[in-house]
This record gives structure tokens, sequence and C-alpha cells, in this order.
């Protein structure tokens, strides 16, 4: 069963993180996912969260088959969410974020989660969680780099996130947003 993982973070304190899975197919599986994304949206602890970024990871282009539609729908589903929340979400590529984390843009779930660990000290062994916590570091980056504060980044991460940030998808969500 295909999951992912949410991880909410303030000031480096994880006030979320969580697998979800969804028994579910099709429609009702979205409906699942929306629902469970909202909640934890605009519910956590009860209260309303302010989020400075919102960050996923964008399609995998080497998916086959099935799955191929699969994620292509749930990526729409998201979109049209954050879209009607006003928020315009940094949207990563799996190639993007395993540079970024291991150095190579083609990565197994398992040294992902070795250098999640590595990197940050941030024990797991679900991928999903990995991924997670990777995108949210890599929004956090994205958000420092952009305000020149490079000094806690190596020059890789430095050039992973400034490419990412100059590229043509980056420049379209941005110019969507305004």
């Amino acid at each position: 069963m295909v999951g992912f993982a949410v991880v909410v973070v303030n000031d480096n304190e994880i006030l979320w993180q969580k697998v979800f899975h969804s028994k579910l197919k099709g429609v009702e599986r979205l409906n699942d996912i929306i629902t469970y994304i909202d909640d934890v949206f605009t519910n956590l602890s009860g209260k309303e969260v302010k989020y400075d970024a919102v960050i996923f990871e964008g399609y995998s282009f080497g998916s086959r088959g099935q799955a191929t539609f699969s994620i292509a729908e749930l990526g729409g589903v998201l979109r049209m969410f954050f879209f009607q929340k006003g928020i315009t979400p940094m949207i990563v590529p799996p190639t993007v974020l395993k540079k970024f984390v291991t150095g190579k843009g083609v990565a197994p779930k398992e040294i992902m989660i070795k250098e999640v660990f590595r990197k940050w000290k941030f024990d797991t062994n679900d991928n999903n969680l990995a991924d997670a916590y990777s995108l949210m570091k890599f929004g956090e980056a994205a958000l420092l780099i952009s305000q020149g504060k490079t000094e806690n980044y190596t020059k890789a991460e430095i050039e992973v996130v400034t490419a990412w940030k100059n590229s043509k998808m980056v420049a379209k969500i941005e110019n969507e947003a305004n």
C-alpha cells in the first residue's frame, strides 16, 4: 500500500509527524487523503496553525502503469486544495530532493533514510517519513538561502536549492501565485 507522510515543524520543534495510508481506492482514496490533510492543516492541536511554507514532492516521472494515474490525480487534488486555501506550495521534484539529501539525483529509499539520520539525526525506518522530513529541510533551506543565510549549508546543497529556485517550473508556480 502506497502512503505518504506529513511533518509540521515550528522553530525546529516537530509539532506533527505521521505516515498516512488510505485503504480506499479511486475517488474515495483522494477524498480520504484530502480530508486528512485538511484536518492536519486546520486542526493541529485543536487550533489554527499558520504556515510559512507548504512543501510537497512533485511528480515522479519514472512511475509506470496505474501508479502514473494515481500520482497525477493526487497531485492535481493537492494543488487544488492549496489553491483554494490561497497557498502556493513549494513543489520539489523527487530527483532534486534526493540530490539535496544524498548528493545524487537517484538514490534508493534505504539510502535516503540513512542520509536523513546522518545529516539531521532524524531517526525513522519509514521512507515516507524520511521524504517528508527531507522536504521540510529543503523548504527551510530554500527560505534561508533566498535570504542570504547560507552558513549552515554545503556548497552542493546551495547549488541544488539555487538551481531548483531558478528552474522554469518554480518561476511558473510563482507567476501563477501572483
